[in-house]
């Protein structure tokens, strides 16, 4: 009776045990390809609809163009993209040795476009600067020219701060002058992620600190410290300071300058020999505040002016009102009223002016009359020459909206020596003709050949010889002569 029990069972058993075998392996499927799958989230899934399932993993090795030597660079169209290309070109730097890299620097000459070699450059100096930068330096030194060179050498230092800082800051201490210069100036612009005061010391390490406040940006702290600090440690050598000291005077005085006002260099200077300069940190000072306070660099020049002996400070002055003027005429000018100086006053009221006038020489014109006094005629001279300069007619046409006899004569002798340079003949035909210069004809004759003396000595000798010679005149010829002893021939 068991056995005929077990025995009619067994049909369903087996159906049993089947379901539960498959039920396995698919529970086991399912577990395996869920871990194995990545798991990506379902809004990338949704924007990936439609797309092939061959575009999955082209962007494996095994569906690029695989290059096993830097020859094989040679056809940009074997690969897909420049990417592709430059993306091959960085696998094969990263498995490459020193020997290698010098191997692929010997091939370059064979290597496609100019700017790829330049690009194949870049990688292999890089990967060298990585393994062996002392190598990589003394290659780019021997081997390519000053720009190409310091090109690739920013980028030795740039690597070898990222990898061995120590190591490169004391390589670099072994520099001098250019070279160290350009190996500072790398090294800190690679390490922004060290604080500022970091930076310092390694720039001051390598005697360049003030390369560290340009490069970074910011000022120092407390001026007044810095500057004892720095006599404390240069006072015996203050008359044979080098560039990078000068630079370091040049910051802390700026620091200074914008802490305390113009006053802080007569604070500088108190501790100071007479017979040491601060021009060129003064110059550089007022360059800056230039950039954001134009009013106080004019300030602090004409403070300097009146403190030092230096005629260069005057220069100074002169240089910074014009390229203040360059941007912002009015307020340039509106700066000189103040000064005390009359002839320093008067020199930059001019050099304002005449910047403005050759900029804007009908801006100048329209506005003649907003101008003081005593620097209308200037201001109307300088208008009319830049006019005449490119269009002499233009002035002609001028004249006949004048009515000041003293204006008209004024206009007519810058137009004559401005016009000469241009164009001699036409010139001339003015003269004769035009009834509202006739009483100045022969004068401003002369100045026409006085122009054209100017810009073509041989021509006016040649014009002014064929010039009939009125009875006791000494010929037009006199004045290209007196014009050649005062600047020599060409």
């Amino acid at each position: 009776m068991n056995t005929i029990n077990r025995t009619k069972y067994w049909p369903l058993l087996s159906i049993v045990f089947c379901t539960i075998a498959v039920g396995s392996f698919l529970l086991g499927y399912l577990f395996v390809s869920s871990n194995l799958e990545p798991q990506v989230p379902h809004r990338i899934n949704d924007l990936g609809k439609g797309a092939t399932n061959s575009a999955v993993g082209d962007n494996t090795r095994a569906n690029r163009e695989v290059v096993d030597s830097l020859l094989d660079l040679r056809k940009p169209l074997k690969f897909k993209s420049n990417f592709d290309r430059t993306l091959e070109l960085y696998i094969l730097l990263e498995q490459a040795d020193v020997t290698e890299l010098q191997q692929y620097w010997d091939q370059l000459s064979q290597l496609g476009t100019v700017i790829f070699r330049h690009e194949i450059q870049k990688g292999i100096v890089q990967r060298w600067a990585a393994l062996d930068p002392i190598a990589a330096i003394s290659l780019l030194t021997e081997e390519l020219e000053d720009e190409l060179r310091n090109l690739l050498l920013d980028l030795v230092y740039r690597e070898w701060s990222r990898t061995n800082l120590e190591a490169v800051l004391e390589y670099s201490e072994t520099l001098d002058g250019l070279s160290k210069f350009r190996a500072v100036t790398s090294i800190l612009r690679e390490r922004e992620d060290l604080s500022s005061e970091t930076r310092r010391e390694l720039a001051r390490r390598l005697d360049h600190e003030w390369l560290a406040l340009e490069i970074g940006n910011f000022t120092v702290d407390s001026p007044s410290l810095e500057w004892s600090s720095f006599l404390k440690q240069y006072q015996d050598q203050l008359q044979h300071l080098g560039n990078a000291q000068y630079q370091m005077i040049a910051h802390i005085a700026y620091a200074w300058v914008l802490q305390d006002g113009i006053g802080a260099l007569n604070k500088m200077r108190e501790r100071l020999p007479q017979s040491f300069s601060l021009l060129e940190p003064t110059r550089f000072v007022a360059d800056n505040l230039l950039k954001h306070t134009p009013r106080l660099a004019i300030d602090l020049i004409v403070d300097r002016i009146q403190n030092e002996t230096d005629t260069e400070y005057q220069s100074l002055a002169l240089e910074l009102v014009e390229q203040w003027a360059e941007v912002d005429p009015n307020q340039a000018l509106d700066s000189t009223f103040a000064i005390e100086a009359r002839g320093l006053r008067l020199r930059l009221q001019h050099r304002t002016v005449r910047t403005w006038a050759e900029n804007e020489p009908g801006t100048v014109l329209d506005e003649l009359k907003e101008l003081p006094d005593h620097l209308q005629a200037y201001a109307r001279d300088w208008a009319v020459t830049a006019i005449a300069s490119t269009s002499p007619t233009q002035v002609v046409t001028m004249l006949s909206d004048i009515t000041d006899p003293i204006a008209i004569e004024d206009i007519a002798r810058t137009l004559a020596k401005s016009w000469a340079q241009l164009d001699f003949s036409e010139t001339l035909l003015w003269l004769e003709t035009d009834v509202r210069v006739e009483h100045l004809r022969e004068d401003l004759k002369r100045l026409a050949f006085h122009g054209l003396a100017e810009s073509n000595p041989h021509m006016a000798m040649e014009l002014a010889l064929k010039e009939p010679i009125e009875m006791g005149d000494t010929g037009r010829e006199a004045i290209v002569v007196d014009w050649i002893s005062h600047t020599g021939p060409d």
